[in-house]
């Protein structure tokens, strides 16, 4: 398996990384960081008041300073923010670090989970949620494995995952 190493669960915003993280890491009895919270701790603000005060590029750097610093972490689950695999620095840090797994989510599942969700920043239309989601999903799918979650509950997923990474 992977002893000296993490996982990394990356997808879209509200496709179910954290929820399926920490069902992961408790299967595994590895340690679970969701990179938003980390960033939360270490700023003191909500990514939405980080957004609003500096903009996505400062909140970028931010990101990418404390992925930084968890990707020295071993035998971690590590749920990433929606846009963190975007970058290719990040890309770099994850494949160096450990395994990435994409969570696929349809995009009317995301709407369907988001609406009234005021506190993520880059929610701003359904028709702005496509665009992105559009632009993104290509660069998840360059993550060395994909979990589709659609119509499952958490816990298949994890289980799914934990039976893909054991092959």
């Amino acid at each position: 398996m992977m002893e000296d190493r993490s996982i990394f669960l990356l997808g879209f915003m509200c496709s179910g990384k954290t929820t399926i993280g920490k069902l992961v890491a408790e299967k595994l009895h590895w340690d679970f960081v969701d990179l938003d919270e980390e960033i939360i701790k270490r700023d003191g603000r909500h990514i939405k008041d980080i957004f609003e005060q500096h903009g996505e590029e400062f909140f970028r750097g931010v990101e990418t300073a404390a992925l930084r610093d968890i990707v020295r972490r071993k035998r971690t689950v590590i749920a990433l923010g929606g846009g963190t695999f975007i970058s290719h620095e990040n890309r770099s840090l994850v494949t160096a670090s450990g395994l990435s797994v994409f969570l696929n989510c349809a995009l009317p599942t995301v709407v369907s989970r988001i609406k009234g969700d005021d506190s993520r920043p880059l929610n701003r239309s359904e028709e702005s949620l496509n665009k992105l989601f559009e632009q993104r999903l290509p660069i998840y799918q360059m993550a060395e494995l994909t979990i589709d979650t659609d119509g499952l509950l958490p816990e298949e997923c994890a289980t799914r995952l934990l039976a893909a990474i054991r092959q």
